[in-house]
């Protein structure tokens, strides 16, 4: 179908926040590119993640649901952007 549609949606998990922060230590523009580079080394962390994006549980939620959404195009070195906002 057309972008958007029902059919085309991914199936989510239920949210479940883990009740802890993140990682802790380092600054948080680290910590969030942490997330991008080693999705499978944040255990528990982790709402959903796929090739574009990774989706997380905020560390401090300000709400019932709290998540934070990350795009990988753009950030993440080696992109074919030329650029990113976290290098190491």
């Amino acid at each position: 179908g057309a972008a958007g549609d029902v059919e085309d949606a991914v199936p989510l998990p239920a949210y479940q926040h883990p009740g802890k922060a993140g990682p802790n230590g380092g600054n948080w523009r680290q910590i969030l590119y942490t997330y991008l580079r080693n999705p499978e080394g944040m255990p528990g962390t982790i709402f959903y993640e796929d090739g574009e994006c990774v989706v997380v549980y905020d560390g401090f939620p300000k709400a019932k649901v709290h998540l934070l959404l990350l795009a990988k195009e753009g950030v993440l070195p080696g992109d074919g952007q030329g650029g990113g906002w976290v290098t190491g």
